[in-house]
């Protein structure tokens, strides 16, 4: 079976259709996951059972950011969040805006206008853990750039604030 992320639910409808008949026409199964379904399985997959009760999960997409944690309340049910922006549709803001500051200027700003407040939202709302499992490209750029010399088998950095 072939899974497409939720991001591939943002092609125009042509693309996707176009995309969802070339697997059929290959005989291969294929269903797309929305953004909660995709976060409860990477929480599911990356994060330890030991930090399960007390972890929360995101991961910074392309697409968009996701991710979520287990209500103790309602006996671990997962609760998720999706942010719609990512990393692409955040660099495109930026780059639009007038180039009279670096694009990490430009990029800081369209991160503290469209996520920061989402993010204080679901800081507000208690999906926020003490323990953060973080996946995604813009993780993996983080760790390649601020930890070099870690070799690419290592599955596990620890990034502390």
């Amino acid at each position: 079976m072939i899974v497409g992320s939720s991001s591939i639910a943002r092609l125009p409808p042509e693309h996707l259709q176009k995309l969802v008949a070339a697997f059929a026409d290959a005989n291969l199964p294929f269903s797309m996951v929305n953004a909660a379904e995709e976060a409860e399985y990477a929480f599911r997959w990356l994060v330890a059972k030991a930090d399960r009760d007390r972890a929360t999960f995101i991961d910074i997409g392309s697409g968009n950011i996701k991710g979520g944690r287990r209500n103790q309340e309602t006996e671990g049910e997962f609760v998720s969040f999706e942010i719609p922006d990512g990393i692409s549709s955040l660099m495109r803001a930026a780059e639009a805006l007038p180039e009279t500051t670096s694009i990490q200027e430009r990029m800081a700003a369209v991160v503290a206008e469209r996520v920061t407040p989402q993010l204080e939202v679901l800081k507000h709302d208690g999906v926020v853990n003490e323990r953060m499992y973080m996946s995604g490209g813009a993780v993996w750029a983080l760790r390649c750039v601020t930890y070099p010399n870690v070799s690419q088998e290592q599955p596990w950095v620890k990034l502390t604030a």
